[in-house]
């Protein structure tokens, strides 16, 4: 499935480095920015299903930035990376807003384990949360979906290809992916049809010239709405 978007934000240089590159080996996306300023100007925040961010940065502080965030209505997991371990320390930190924190030096595989959970706890939570875009609105939680506020009947595949496609709209999302979120994990074994409920799904979006959900040759599909 695909692998999730981070927020990075650490003043050294070395660090945001080593994390990054090792973060994007491991699959996942990462948007650093060295300030807590440069990650508010670039606004890369609002596309990322994690952050992470160092205590003590320069100017805005990690717990000032996590206010931030907070106040703009960001509601996922944030991480903090710290040099200090001290109760009052910790307490700051959740007090913030920060859900974790990981203290320095720090292994970088325990640091994507805890990654890992955050985003587990997070996809439990926002997993049914409703996806809008320009045109659609999908809502999980009562299995409905609507064009223009009218609302269209799909299959329970076409239901679930429509919900991955617009939790990455704009994105591109690999048929793999794809098959995974309707068929299971296992299903890529069996090849089914995705094409045609592709095809299927098109014809209820009343997508003719195909510029909606658009083919990527030889990846998958994007949905751009």
């Amino acid at each position: 499935m695909r692998k999730a978007t981070i927020l990075l934000v650490e003043d050294s240089d070395d660090m945001r480095n080593a994390v990054a590159d090792y973060l994007s080996d491991q699959g996942y996306r990462v948007h650093a920015h060295r300030s807590a300023e440069a990650a508010i100007a670039a606004r890369s925040f609002t596309e990322t299903d994690i952050a992470i961010l160092d205590i003590a940065l320069p100017g805005m502080n990690g717990l000032e930035l996590t206010r931030q965030l907070k106040s703009e209505g960001y509601d996922r997991p944030i991480l903090a990376l710290t040099a200090r371990d001290t109760v009052d320390d910790k307490i700051a930190g959740l007090s913030s807003g920060m859900t974790d924190y990981v203290v320095k030096p720090f292994d970088l595989r325990e640091l994507t384990a805890r990654i890992n959970a955050l985003l587990r706890m997070s996809g439990s939570q926002h997993g049914l949360a409703a996806v809008t875009t320009s045109r659609y609105r999908i809502e999980p939680k009562r299995h409905r979906f609507y064009i223009n506020d009218t609302e269209v009947k799909l299959t329970a595949v076409e239901f679930r290809l429509m919900l991955l496609l617009m939790q990455n709209n704009h994105v591109t999302v690999s048929s793999q992916d794809l098959i995974e979120a309707a068929w299971g994990e296992e299903a890529a074994l069996s090849n089914p049809p995705l094409r045609i409920h592709i095809s299927n799904l098109r014809a209820k979006l009343g997508d003719k010239d195909l510029t909606t959900i658009h083919t990527i040759p030889g990846i998958g599909y994007m949905l751009q709405d």
